[in-house]
């Protein structure tokens, strides 16, 4: 039995918070796609077991080989082994009392 591409979907949570930003999504430390605010993307990932974060980009740090920081993290999510397309969306979140943000990727059912 052959092993099929599986697709990954993001939905970005549309919010005024860094809505001119766009985030970048990286399976496994490779950056594969760039999600402006509101917007939803699909990329496809081999078969396997990976992990998916979603980062937001100001300056000078590492995800594997690429260089980032001033920004943030989301939290990993792993993407079992299986053969199951994957949605999920991006919470993104204030605080208003000191103006940062943060953002949850949040698993969404099929």
């Amino acid at each position: 039995m052959e092993e099929k591409i599986r697709n990954i979907t993001i939905t970005r949570q549309k919010r005024f918070w860094a809505s001119m930003k766009k985030f970048r999504c990286y399976i496994d430390d490779q950056c594969v796609a760039e999600i402006g605010n509101g917007k939803t993307i699909t990329f496809q990932v081999n078969p396997g077991r990976h992990e998916l974060i979603v980062t937001f980009i100001t300056d000078n740090q590492y995800i594997g080989n690429e260089r980032f920081s001033g920004g943030f993290i989301s939290n990993k999510i792993i993407v079992n082994d299986d053969s199951n397309d994957k949605k999920f969306y991006l919470k993104v979140s204030v605080s208003s009392w000191n103006g940062k943000g943060e953002f949850i990727l949040i698993p969404q059912d099929l």
